[in-house]
């Protein structure tokens, strides 16, 4: 059941295939080159070089304006998906399914994927996580000016705009709770409440989509290929980390009560 407040928010329940699903509003971004990386002389010093700004050319997609909520997570463990991993955490899936439109957390990268597959089977859709390219030029290249912002809103951090240590409840908030930071694309939570994978392995800049950071995850002893980029910050994190340039990165079967993603769709069809 759709709630109140995700309605507000333009998140529409269907069904394909006599399966019920929630979709979330999409923002677009149009194709085109973006400067990636830290915003010399204004964002913080990158002492080990890991966000050298750089350009990096996009085709056009859509990415969801919310991160992926508990209550579109759902669906997808009624159908028969994996629910998130229950290790007697604060967040385990009971606790999780009573706030249904907060981010759903404790997701793995292959819990991540394999909601993006059976999503993208169910509509015929091509669903799946961001690039973290795709992710950074959503949060906070300003197409018009032709420039990128240091947070989405801006270059300053602001405590209000963003669920973040400094001035949040210390735990996730309901998706669109902080409107005044959404990114230039119109994306919310795009800094803050919860990391969210991308699906790039953690190489060294310039981002190059083609030198295997987008390669199906190996394992060791493939090193690189170990991690996956994870931005954006979350609820327990400091204003650094909710930069947008901010590069994190875990091993994929990370689970945590800050732990979310979000994702992108090439081919949107409005049913």
């Amino acid at each position: 059941m759709l709630s109140p407040w995700l309605a507000e928010r333009g998140f529409r329940a269907t069904s394909y295939q006599g399966v019920e699903v929630l979709l979330s509003p999409m923002a677009s971004v149009p194709a085109g080159d973006f400067l990636m990386g830290r915003v010399p002389g204004r964002d913080l010093p990158d002492p080990k070089g890991r966000e050298a700004q750089h350009l990096v050319y996009t085709a056009a997609y859509t990415i969801g304006q919310f991160p992926v909520t508990v209550a579109e997570f759902s669906c997808f463990v009624r159908a028969g998906g994996a629910a998130p991993a229950n290790h007697g955490h604060s967040a385990d899936w009971v606790s999780q399914l009573r706030q249904p439109d907060r981010p759903v957390v404790r997701v793995t990268w292959d819990d991540a994927t394999a909601y993006a597959k059976w999503i993208a089977v169910l509509t015929s859709q091509s669903w799946r996580l961001p690039t973290e390219a795709e992710w950074e030029k959503a949060a906070r290249w300003d197409q018009q000016l032709g420039s990128a912002r240091v947070y989405p809103w801006g270059d300053h951090y602001d405590r209000t705009r963003a669920n973040t240590r400094r001035g949040g409840p210390l735990a996730t908030t309901a998706v669109g709770t902080y409107p005044a930071g959404v990114s230039p694309c119109g994306a919310y939570d795009m800094a803050g409440n919860v990391f969210e994978w991308t699906s790039s392995s953690y190489f060294p800049y310039p981002y190059n989509s083609t030198d295997g950071s987008e390669s199906a995850y190996q394992g060791p002893p493939a090193a690189f290929s170990l991690y996956r980029i994870r931005r954006g910050g979350a609820w327990d994190s400091s204003e650094r980390y909710a930069r947008c340039a901010h590069r994190n990165f875990d091993v994929p079967f990370l689970n945590s009560d800050s732990q979310g993603f979000r994702l992108v769709c090439d081919t949107l069809i409005e049913k």
